[in-house]
Parts: structure tokens; C-alpha cells; sequence
């Protein structure tokens, strides 16, 4: 018959009796619980044959010497904390209800899981591993609680603990979760499942590389990929943040002909300097033509005409126009036609992170009262694709001039808001753009008055509309806000930091009386709030590192700059140069001083650590760190795991990259700027583009924004406090 304690306990017959007085010393500890009964059997049945009787648990611990990993119960047991220490009575009381959750487990044939070993070793380091000191000092009590309370008591410190930057945060989540267990939640295994975090992010990933619309009379697609991403090392939270970091692998197109499906490409995204080169309309092409419709609709032009001028004026293909529906879709994304009496318009709600129903979230281009009418009675009828693209052909040849290709009309008001700088978010909300293929509009908030701004501008200086009405209106009164849902307001970012500054505030009293590992508090304190103001005054992806080494930076000179690494094929090689803000700069400097000071204390208390300190001052590692209270090597403070803790309720933790585009684009700063600091650039152009075009000194101006702003939200860089040597 096999020994059902063969892998949780020594065969010694002398330590099996000491394991179990202990352990039925334990379950006599606890109140009741749901489980109890389950519990109670499952010793009966491990420890029959075994005396309870109740003897020093000397020989258990010696049969255990060198052996904890493969007895991981015996660990478990056969380390009482000692009854000098002022928490012992809770440290026993949170070991008798791992003991139960461990009995639980086993009983479920889940003695394998690697749950309750890992919350097993947690408890045995916190009743006798001196690098616990602080963590037992800090422990709250757990006396006389039932099973939820205590879970919600390790809940809440496990919260402070991550906060303060605390390492061993982690393994108290480990005791919290084995209770979880033995409260009834499921236990997942590694080999069965996936983590949910990265099988929710690899959906997401699915969902992007979907076929993406394009609003232009372009018949190519580009193809989004994510092969390169780890969904397990930096999952992937929402839609907008897989858009954020996809590459452009190939383009896919169904057109025979391959010379017309370049040309169309050029066509889409052409530099400034070619927008008067003959792929698109010129100023005066685009006004001739327009005054040519607008006659040859008042004298009852051919249906084809009709939708040449909607072409025209809304920036999209014949074909596009034709599939429109006129009902309201379920689902923002997809334009649609709107018709308010005798005026009609293209209405269009972009697919953004929590976007509301499209109704009240979008907003709608009326046409101008000269096409309203003809376009209604169009629509009404039967309509014939190739019959409306024959009549407009035929209308092009006969006008005097260059001969216009129906691609030229519909790509007039993409190529015009290009060839003036218009932001890529507000073109590519005007031109119904693939939020997918154009992720800015995920980040940006806008309002119907500003698009109205944008487009009176096409219609006054490209169509030579001079009597024109509002043209672009919200759909609703109540609501006028388009775009980003996902933007903090100016108080809510204010309160980030404020959170931040009282972290600190608390540290350097912690210092001040002298409390143990007050040196770790500060430490960690401050590196929080450098994180913070990195995320800040950079606007960085919210994956990797938290910030760049010392040797990625240049702190001195005229133009202070820094080479930002990030996720997303919209650089070369990952990786950016920014200016550094004053307030960034005089940041980098209090971290470098803190760093200095801290490396007299750290040679006392760990060389490993002194030695770590050099290398981030030397550049050779990234200087954000939390102190482990172990041996262990420092790791850098990853932005995932800084966002963890610091994220608001209610908010992104690309928070600050929704909150700068949106303020950026109202105070009407050049979108290749925008898209420059944050990374971004349009999928046909090429990749090398972005960096190739621009230096860090040319976004000067940004930086100067960024210090203004933060000087008028009362952001400052830490003061650096000196340490107890």
C-alpha cells in the first residue's frame, strides 16, 4: 500500500509523530469555516497510524535539514515561530490556516500545485527569516478573525506592501491566494491553462490582425501583426494598446492590375512637398471643380455626378458611399448615413476604448445645401455601381484640362488636411480612418467645434465654399465629445502625483524616527515618484522599463535628450531620442544624488547592492530599483508592474499618453511633432521616416510646453534627503 505522506513528509516515525501533534495543535486554532469538516478528514486520513502525541518538534526539524523543497508540509510544520517574537501568536494563527488550505489541496489530489507550496515558504520566511523583520513588524493581526476577514486583512497589507515598493509583496499575495483556495476558489494549472492576463492579451492580438477598412479608394489592406510581442512577459490590457505596438508585416490587395494599386497607395499618404506633384488635386483643380458640380447640379447633372461631388466633399470612394447603411450600426466603427430632415450627412463614431453606442458618440459631415437635396433623391433609389462610376468617367473627360482619375476626387480631403499638418488623429477622424491603422485617434478627445474648424478650412480654401454653414456637428446635443474616453482631467493627474508626494512625506518621517527599513520606504518612494515623472514628461508606453539608463541620456548642453525604448515598429530599432524637460532633468539629477548618497549604506549593509548602485550611475543598468530585503539582486522597476500599483481607479495606465495628445491637438501643436514624441507614424509611410526626418532639438518648443504645464500643475522633482550612515 503507498504511503500517502511519501512526497509531504520525511519517513523518520519519530518526525511523523512531532508533524502531527503540531498540526493538530494548528487546526485546534482555528474557528469554523466552510471547509472544516474536509479539512479534518484529510489529517485523519494522512496521519492514521501516527500517535499524536505532543514533544518538542527537535527531531522533525532535523529530518527536514536540507530537505524543505521536497517536504514541503514538513517545512511547513516544523517551523514554529519563536514565542519571544511580539507577532508570534498571528504568524501561528496565519500557519494554521496555510496548514488547512495545504490539507485542502491534497484532498482535492491537487498536492502537486505549486500554490500552496509557494504561500508554504512564504509563511515559514516570515516566521523565521531575518530579512522578514519588517514584514513581521508590520503584520496585522489575524486573531480571532473568520477566513474572509482574514483574507481581506492580507488583502490590505499585501496593497501597502506593493506601494512602498516592498519585494516580498509577492509572496504575501501568495498566502492571500492559498486562502482564496480554501475558500472555494478554483486553483489553475500551468500545464492546462494559460494565465489569464496573457490569453486575454494573445485575443486581443486576433482581434486586431482582423481585416482593417479602409475609407480611401485604395484596394490594398494593410496586415497587423504582433508575432514579436510577449504576451506573457508584457500582456497586452486593451485594444488600443495592441494597435499601439502592431506592425505592418505586408499589404494585401485583390486588384489585378499592380501598377494602379502603387499609384492608389502613393496617392493615400504622399509627402507635403508632393501634394501640388500630379497624384492629387491642386488648389485650384480642387475649386474648379467644385464650382463645375455645383453647376451641373443645379442644371440636374447624372446621378454619377452627384455621388463625383459627395466623393468630393466627404473623401471617399464610390463604392464606399453606395454600401453605407441608413441605420444607426450596433457598434461604433462603421459609417453611416444620417438624415435629419431635408439635410443629410455622414455620421461616423470611432471604435475607441469604452466607447458609448454610436448615436451619442459620434458626429456627422452634412453635405452642403446644394448637394443635400440631389444626394437624398439618390439614395432613395435603386443604386448601380458601375453605372454611377460610367456617368462620372464620362463627365471628367469632357471638362478641359488634366484628365482626373476618380481616386484623385476621393483622395482630395485626406491629401489636403495632410499637406497643411493637420494632426493624424483629426484627419483620420474626418476621413473615417481603421482606428486600428490609425491608433492616435485612440488617445486623442476632441470636440465637433474643433473638426468643424478643421474641415471649414477644406471647404473654404480647397472648395471655395465661402457661404458655408456648420458642417461638422455632434449627434447629440448633450454631448459633444469625440474620440478618447480614457483622458484624466487636469485633477485627476494632480492627484496622481499628490499620492505620490505623500508616499515620500511618510518615508522621510519613517527616516526621521528612525523605523526599521525606513531606508527601503524612501528609497522606494523615490523611485516612484521618478517613475511617475517619467511617465509623465515622456508619455512612454507602459511596457519595459521604467526608464532608460544614465548612458541613453544627455543631461547637459543646450538640448537635453534621452533615447526612449518602447514597443512599436513606428521607430527604428524600438527607440526614439526625446529633449528631457527642466523638470525631467532636475529629476535625473536628484536620482543620481540619491543614488550617491545611498552607496555609503549600502556598503555596510550589502556590498551586492553598493556594487549595483555603481552600475546604475555608471549607465550600465537602469537606475529605477527597489532595495530587496534579501540577497537578491535588484531588478529594474518595469512599467507594468509601476502601473500595477499606481494605476487610478477609473484610469488607463497609458493615462498620460490619452492625456497629452488630447492637449496637444487643442492647442494646435504640428501633428508630426505629436506623432514624433509619441511614437506614432502612418502605416504606408516608411518606418525609418519618423526618425530620419527629425532631431530631438526640433520638438524644443514640446518640451517647453511640457515644463509649462507641469509648473502650472505644481509638479517639482524629489528632494533628496541625506541617509543615517
Amino acid at each position: 500500500m503507498s504511503d500517502p505522506l511519501e512526497k509531504l513528509l520525511p519517513p523518520c516515525p519519530v518526525a511523523r509523530k512531532q508533524f502531527a501533534a503540531e498540526g493538530r495543535r494548528l487546526l485546534n486554532l482555528l474557528p469554523d469555516y466552510a471547509a472544516k469538516s474536509k479539512v479534518e478528514a484529510c489529517f485523519t486520513r494522512l496521519f492514521a497510524g501516527h500517535e499524536v502525541e505532543n514533544v518538542s518538534l527537535e527531531n522533525a526539524r532535523q529530518a527536514i535539514h536540507r530537505k524543505l523543497k521536497t517536504y514541503p508540509l514538513g517545512d511547513l510544520l516544523g517551523h514554529r515561530p519563536s514565542e519571544a517574537q511580539s507577532k508570534a501568536p498571528s504568524i501561528d494563527m496565519l500557519r494554521a490556516w496555510v496548514f488547512a488550505g495545504a490539507l485542502h489541496a491534497i484532498d482535492d489530489e491537487d498536492q502537486c500545485h505549486t500554490a500552496w507550496a509557494f504561500a508554504v515558504r512564504a509563511v515559514r520566511k516570515l516566521a523565521m527569516d531575518q530579512a522578514w523583520g519588517g514584514e513581521r513588524a508590520r503584520l496585522p493581526s489575524v486573531l480571532d478573525l473568520s477566513l474572509w476577514q482574514v483574507r481581506q486583512t492580507l488583502n490590505a497589507w499585501e496593497g501597502r506592501e506593493r506601494t512602498v515598493g516592498n519585494a516580498h509583496a509577492g509572496q504575501i499575495e501568495d498566502i492571500r491566494r492559498h486562502l482564496d483556495h480554501l475558500a472555494g476558489s478554483p486553483r489553475r494549472h500551468v500545464g492546462d491553462v494559460t494565465r489569464k492576463a496573457a490569453k486575454r492579451s494573445q485575443r486581443l492580438a486576433a482581434e486586431l490582425t482582423a481585416p482593417c477598412a479602409l475609407s480611401a479608394d485604395v484596394p490594398v489592406q494593410p496586415v497587423l501583426d504582433l508575432v514579436q510581442h510577449d504576451h506573457d512577459d508584457a500582456p497586452l490590457v486593451t485594444l488600443e494598446e495592441a494597435a499601439d505596438v502592431a506592425e505592418v508585416t505586408w499589404l494585401k490587395s485583390t486588384h489585378e492590375n499592380l501598377d494602379d494599386v502603387i499609384e492608389d497607395l502613393l496617392e493615400t499618404e504622399a509627402p507635403v512637398s508632393a501634394m501640388t506633384a500630379s497624384r492629387h488635386l491642386t488648389h485650384e483643380e480642387a475649386r474648379a471643380l467644385a464650382r463645375d458640380l455645383r453647376k451641373a447640379i443645379a442644371h440636374g447633372a447624372e446621378p454619377g455626378v452627384v455621388m463625383l461631388a459627395m466623393s468630393l466633399c466627404l473623401g471617399s470612394s464610390f463604392e464606399m458611399l453606395v454600401r453605407l447603411s441608413k441605420s444607426v450600426p450596433k457598434v461604433a466603427g462603421t459609417p453611416w448615413w444620417h438624415v435629419s430632415g431635408e439635410k443629410m450627412g455622414l455620421a461616423f463614431a470611432p471604435a475607441v476604448t469604452g466607447a458609448p453606442k454610436p448615436a451619442s458618440g459620434g458626429f456627422v459631415i452634412m453635405l452642403p445645401t446644394w448637394l443635400a437635396t440631389a444626394a437624398h433623391k439618390i439614395l432613395e433609389g435603386d443604386l448601380d455601381l458601375d453605372a454611377f462610376e460610367g456617368q462620372a468617367k464620362q463627365w471628367l473627360k469632357r471638362r478641359p484640362g488634366r484628365a482626373q482619375r476618380l481616386s484623385r476626387v476621393a483622395q482630395c480631403l485626406p491629401a489636403a488636411l495632410k499637406s497643411v499638418g493637420i494632426d493624424a488623429a483629426l484627419a483620420g477622424l474626418l476621413t473615417r480612418q481603421d482606428i486600428r491603422t490609425c491608433p492616435q485617434i485612440y488617445y486623442t478627445l476632441v470636440t465637433a467645434p474643433q473638426l468643424d474648424r478643421v474641415y471649414a478650412e477644406f471647404q473654404t480654401n480647397w472648395l471655395g465654399d465661402t457661404e458655408r454653414e456648420t458642417a461638422v456637428c455632434a449627434l447629440t446635443r448633450s454631448n459633444n465629445r469625440i474620440g478618447s474616453r480614457r483622458v484624466p482631467s487636469r485633477e485627476a493627474v494632480a492627484t496622481f502625483f499628490s499620492e505620490l508626494d505623500h508616499q515620500l512625506a511618510d518615508a522621510e518621517e519613517c527616516l526621521t524616527t528612525r523605523r526599521p527599513y525606513a531606508v527601503h520606504q524612501l528609497h522606494s518612494a523615490l523611485v516612484n515618484k521618478v517613475a511617475g515623472i517619467v511617465a509623465f514628461t515622456t508619455a512612454m508606453r507602459p511596457h519595459g522599463e521604467a526608464c532608460s539608463s544614465f548612458r541613453q541620456m544627455i543631461l547637459e548642453g543646450p538640448c537635453p535628450t534621452m533615447r526612449l525604448e518602447d514597443k512599436g515598429n513606428r521607430q527604428v530599432d524600438d527607440a526614439r531620442w526625446l529633449p528631457i524637460p527642466r523638470l525631467l532633468a532636475e529629476t535625473f539629477c536628484a536620482l543620481r544624488d540619491h543614488l550617491e548618497n545611498l552607496h555609503p549604506w549600502a556598503s555596510i549593509t550589502s556590498p551586492d547592492l553598493a556594487a549595483h548602485i555603481d552600475a546604475s550611475l555608471k549607465g550600465q543598468c537602469a537606475p529605477l530599483w527597489y532595495i530587496p530585503e534579501c540577497t537578491d539582486k535588484p531588478e529594474a522597476l518595469k512599467s507594468s508592474d509601476f502601473w500595477k500599483v499606481h494605476k487610478q481607479r477609473r484610469q488607463e495606465r497609458n493615462m498620460f499618453r490619452h492625456y497629452w495628445r488630447t492637449r496637444l491637438v487643442a492647442s494646435h501643436t504640428p501633428g508630426w511633432m505629436i506623432d514624433y514624441w509619441m511614437g506614432h507614424g502612418g502605416w504606408q509611410a516608411a518606418q525609418y521616416l519618423p526618425l530620419g526626418a527629425y532631431q530631438a532639438r526640433d520638438l524644443k518648443s514640446l518640451a517647453d510646453t511640457i515644463d509649462e504645464h507641469a509648473a502650472d500643475l505644481g509638479l517639482h522633482a524629489p528632494e533628496v534627503r541625506r541617509l543615517p550612515q
